[in-house]
């Protein structure tokens, strides 16, 4: 009995194996797919060409994967017969991508797939274009892949319109894979151009993407560089001499203006560089102004431009400038006003005290014959009197700013009661600055900060950096210094 099961067992494996060799012998069978390569679609071609059973289905599965099936990407043909070549596109296909393909054809007995194809889509490379004159460029490509059939022809097409085919301009530069050159002659001047390279097999026509290129004009060709260093009266801006154009260039530099597209008609600064890359300062500029800017280069052609930049010059309050920050700007009426032009008070961007304080100094000595005044403009004539009078004390709040020698300036002064407020009333503009230019904040916490203005022979105006209010302190009493200077 025991014999028996075992014969039976053998003999049912017997039948699942034979079923199962049937079935497969049963199954069409496919060729592997050849294929043609298009800007964004592969083209495939298989053939059934043996199926004992009529096919329900037919196509080509990929994957990104080996092997794919029909659980990933399919398509199947619509012409439904059994033996014979069919078509099928694989479309929204990507540059630089490797797919894998395989042809499938589905009967009663199941599905079969023939051998895989690995595709190197989009493995025509548009070279850069290079060595572009006046009427001429270099470019050229690089066929990786033929596509399943030799490569006929190759080179590259161009036109003014864009997506250009060989029935535009072309060139024609060898054959097969590999790499090649395409010289681009005849070309009209000033002109925008759009180029990629080609390749033919018996399939077809392929792509690589598309370049564009703008030959050079008889004038120079030239390319503004942004601007830099922007203050409220200058900046940094320069130029990149691209092509000299038909002869050499005579001269270059910067125009400028506060209307667009400004010419050498209009402001010019003439840069005595004899680099193709150049920077130039723009001097004497108005703060809180918009300014449009071009560079510049002529030849015997003419004169070409650069694009335009359009830069804001800043605000003066706030400005970092001649080794400090500008406090206050003077106006109509002020001692050291003049029209037209920019002038006022430079702020230290730290303060000139110890870490308690200084004092005003001089006590009992009776400076009141010097006349220090309290106003605008008479902050370094205070300074200047108090260090030359017969108080000879030294590190008093007045000596010190006198000693001052900081960022290179040293025509540093303790400031008039009212300079002093008018940095009040900008301290926040100034404190910004100072900090970002290593320096620290007004001394909140010590709130008064000394004038050069006298009151008594033991008393002296200070201002509240914190409120804004004027004071009678005595000269002794520890105060903050912040020296400044007029420009």
């Amino acid at each position: 009995m025991k014999h028996f099961k075992v014969i039976l067992i053998f003999a049912a494996l017997l039948v699942v194996l034979f079923n199962s060799c049937k079935k497969l012998d049963d199954l069409p069978l496919l060729e592997k797919v050849s294929f043609n390569l298009y800007t964004d679609s592969i083209l495939c071609k298989s053939s059934v060409f043996a199926s004992i059973d009529d096919i329900k289905e037919k196509g080509i599965c990929w994957s990104l994967q080996d092997n794919p099936s029909i659980n990933d990407n399919k398509i199947a043909n619509n012409n439904i017969s059994n033996i014979g070549d069919f078509f099928c596109a694989i479309k929204g296909t990507k540059p630089d991508v490797r797919y894998y393909v395989r042809s499938y054809a589905t009967n009663k007995n199941g599905t079969s797939y023939g051998p895989t194809s690995e595709i190197e889509y989009g493995l025509i490379l548009t070279k850069d274009v290079s060595q572009v004159t006046l009427n001429a460029a270099k470019c050229g490509g690089v066929i990786l892949s033929d596509g399943g059939s030799a490569i006929t022809k190759r080179g590259v097409c161009y036109n003014l319109t864009g997506n250009p085919t060989i029935e535009d301009n072309l060139t024609i530069d060898g054959l097969g894979v590999g790499e090649f050159e395409s010289g681009l002659n005849n070309l009209k001047e000033n002109t925008q151009y759009y180029v990629r390279s080609y390749a033919t097999n018996m399939f077809g026509t392929f792509y690589g993407i598309t370049k564009q290129f703008k030959t050079f004009d008889i004038k120079p060709t030239i390319s503004t560089i942004a601007a830099s260093n922007v203050k409220f009266n200058n900046l940094t801006c320069g130029g990149i001499i691209l092509s000299t154009g038909a002869s050499a260039i005579i001269k270059k530099g910067l125009c400028y203006g506060t209307s667009p597209d400004p010419t050498i008609s209009d402001n010019i600064v003439v840069s005595s560089s004899n680099l193709s890359n150049f920077t130039e300062i723009l001097n004497n500029l108005n703060p809180e102004t918009t300014y449009y800017i071009r560079a510049y280069a002529t030849n015997n052609q003419g004169t070409g431009y650069g694009e335009q930049i359009i830069v804001k010059t800043t605000t003066v309050i706030g400005s970092f400038y001649q080794g400090g920050v500008i406090g206050y700007v003077f106006k109509l009426g002020d001692p050291g006003y003049v029209s037209g032009e920019i002038h006022g008070i430079i702020v230290a961007p730290k303060d000139q005290n110890t870490s308690i304080g200084t004092p005003w100094g001089c006590l009992s000595y009776d400076l009141r014959n010097l006349n220090l005044s309290p106003n605008i403009g008479f902050g370094k004539s205070n300074t200047e009197l108090i260090v030359s009078s017969y108080c000879k004390e030294q590190n008093i709040a007045a000596r010190l700013c006198d000693n001052l020698n900081l960022n290179g300036y040293s025509d540093w002064y303790l400031p008039s009661m009212y300079e002093l407020n008018k940095i009040y009333l900008n301290k926040s503009e100034i404190n910004t600055t100072a900090l970002a230019n290593g320096g620290v904040i007004f001394n909140e916490t010590m709130k008064l900060y000394w004038s050069s203005t006298d009151v008594t022979t033991t008393e002296a105006y200070t201002v509240s950096l914190l409120t804004g209010i004027q004071n009678i302190t005595w000269r002794t009493d520890n105060c903050g210094v912040r020296a400044v200077r007029s420009f």
